[in-house]
This record gives C-alpha cells, sequence and structure tokens, in this order.
C-alpha cells in the first residue's frame, strides 16, 4: 500500500504463496535425492527429534504433519537465550518422505563413523528407537530416550486419583531405580478403589517396563556423560507451524497445507533462495517513483503526516504525485 504501486488480492497471494511452496518442495526433493552421499562432516554427537501435530482439514477432519529436527548443539547468544547449532528441520504430510529427506541430508552432510546418535521423541506410532535407528546408518553409536514432557504427562494421565503420589513417582522414576518403585507400585494399587483405577496403574507400569531403557537419564549413559542434553526442543519448534496454521479455527486442502509448510520451513532452514525458481513468477512492471524524496519529507513525521499514516493513502499519494499521475498509476 503506502510503498508499493501494487495491488494485490488475497486470493492472488494465497495463490502466489501455494505456487513457491510447491517450487520449494520440488527443488527441495530433487536437491536432497540426487546429491552424492558422502558426508565429509564429523562431529562427535548429534540430536534428532520428531513429532507429528495435527491441522483442521477442509470439509471436516484433521490429517497429521510430520516434522523432524537435527542439531549438534547449542550456544548462548543472550544472557537467556540461546540457540541450536547447523540446526535443520524437516516436515512434510507423509512420514516416510520427512524421515528418507533428514537420512539424505544426514548422509550428504556428515561422516557418522564416529558420531554418537541422540534421538528423542514421545514413543508414539512412527517415532519409536527402531524409526530412528534407520536414520543412523554407520553412526558410532544411538542412544534414544522418551521425551520427559511425555513421560510427565502419561504420569500424571494414569495416576489422577492419587495426585499427592505423583512427584513421589516421578522422582522415582528419574533417580532410575527400579528398586524405589516397587513399594510405590504396591502403595499406589492398595489405594486403587475402582477396577479402571487398577487398569490405569497396569498401564502405566506397562509403558514404564516396555520403555525402560529409553527412561535411563543422560548423565547416567557412559558415553554421553561428557555431552549436554540438547533434547526436548521440538514441541516448541512446532509452534512456528501451529501459530500460522491452527489460528482462528483455520483449516486448509492437502495441498495448500504441504505449501505453507514447504515456505515456512526453508525460512526456518535459511535456504528458501536455494530451492526457490522466479522464473515461473508473472513478470510485474513497477512505475519508477522518487520515493527517495518522498521519505526525506516526512523524515520526521509531523502530526499531520501522522493523521495521513491512519489508512489515508489517497491524500498522500496525492500530494506527491499530483492528481492525475494518481488516477494513471494507481487504483485505490
Amino acid at each position: 500500500g503506502l510503498v508499493s504501486p501494487l495491488t494485490i488480492s488475497h486470493q492472488q497471494l494465497q495463490q502466489l504463496a501455494k505456487q513457491i511452496g510447491q517450487e520449494i518442495d520440488r527443488n527441495q526433493s530433487n536437491a536432497l535425492a540426487n546429491a552424492p552421499t558422502s558426508g565429509t562432516r564429523k562431529v562427535k554427537i548429534l540430536y534428532l527429534e520428531g513429532d507429528a501435530f495435527s491441522v483442521g482439514k477442509q470439509g471436516g477432519g484433521n490429517f497429521y504433519l510430520h516434522r523432524l529436527q537435527v542439531c549438534e548443539g547449542r550456544q548462548k547468544v543472550g544472557k537467556q537465550r540461546t540457540k541450536l547449532l547447523h540446526y535443520q528441520e524437516f516436515i512434510d504430510l507423509d512420514r516416510e518422505k520427512a524421515f528418507e529427506a533428514l537420512e539424505n541430508y544426514l548422509g550428504q552432510t556428515y561422516d557418522l563413523r564416529e558420531t554418537v546418535i541422540v534421538s528423542n521423541s514421545d514413543e508414539g506410532s512412527g517415532y519409536q528407537k527402531s524409526d530412528f535407528d534407520s536414520l543412523c546408518g554407520e553412526a558410532f553409536c544411538h542412544e534414544h530416550f522418551v521425551d520427559r514432557y511425555h513421560v510427565n504427562k502419561k504420569i500424571k494421565e494414569r495416576l489422577k486419583f492419587v495426585p499427592e503420589l505423583v512427584k513421589d513417582f516421578q522422582k522415582a522414576l528419574y533417580a532410575y531405580a527400579s528398586e524405589s518403585l516397587v513399594p510405590l507400585y504396591e502403595t499406589i494399587e492398595s489405594l486403587c478403589e475402582t477396577p479402571e483405577e487398577l487398569e490405569n496403574l497396569h498401564l502405566l507400569q506397562a509403558y514404564i517396563n516396555r520403555n525402560w531403557r529409553s527412561l535411563k537419564p543422560f548423565k547416567q549413559r557412559s558415553l554421553l556423560k561428557d555431552f549436554e542434553a540438547v533434547i526436548g526442543t521440538c514441541e516448541s519448534h512446532h509452534r512456528l507451524y501451529t501459530y500460522r496454521m491452527k489460528k482462528q479455527g483455520r483449516r486448509w486442502s492437502e495441498a495448500g497445507a504441504q505449501a505453507m509448510v514447504k515456505l515456512l520451513s526453508a525460512r526456518r532452514n535459511q535456504n528458501f533462495n536455494a530451492y526457490t525458481d522466479y522464473d515461473f513468477l508473472p513478470e510485474v512492471e513497477v512505475p519508477v517513483y522518487d520515493w527517495h524524496h518522498l521519505f526525506r519529507t516526512y523524515q520526521k513525521p509531523t502530526s499531520e503526516f501522522k493523521k495521513v499514516m491512519k489508512w489515508d493513502y489517497h491524500s498522500l499519494y496525492q500530494a506527491h504525485l499530483g492528481p492525475q499521475e494518481l488516477r494513471r498509476s494507481f487504483k485505490i
């Protein structure tokens, strides 16, 4: 509006975003599939995380987007801020395509023979240790974790009938002392008053036993004692997508959602230009005006200019271009 002589409808903007997103998707897939698979970068540790989230579907219902991320650690960039090092993420409607993209990236970027890979997930379907094993290739070792946030959520959900024992249970679990859990199981069982409560206890016990090896704390694993636990960041990194795609009850077509997440991930991965070919976009002829003079005139906004800035674009353009020039060049 104020600094551009172009007008574009929201439908045209939506179509343009979809076109660019599809272009990024196509070029990224080709680049990852056809590049050499013998990476040379050597690092001591890599952190992998993955999870899925749902978005509303046009016509009703939901579908899932699958997101994976990888980094080499983190560094401090302020008093209370850190950033992930060599961070990349891969997102797709198809879980297998997201895993394949990450696998190709790892193979093309890293020599993993001396690398410890640390993976973290909620252990949901498609995000179990065996799924991450497929990404590790020739890695020296793979250490898998069940995300602590989801473990705590599971404990609170199953033990909601004895909330006073939840903290004790978490403390014993994260001390990784199975002998300390036995009396807790017995105490909780004695407090069960309904078959449902007893079933919840048994389900929690089965969940803990099934994932016991992946629940071992980071610093208690001999290969990881010299490294920082840079895991548990996956949920917070979903926000770029969920804020954009879930607000105000938004619903998407599958093609529109795929294009949008490819746009957002290219922006976050800082490779937008690498995967974008602007040749398919229509050419637009833009009139040349003395914008420098315009802004020099209003370097120090006056009260009158502030009034103009309240969406009265017509007056501003008329003042500097003249009514005839305005009519010829702008559609306001």
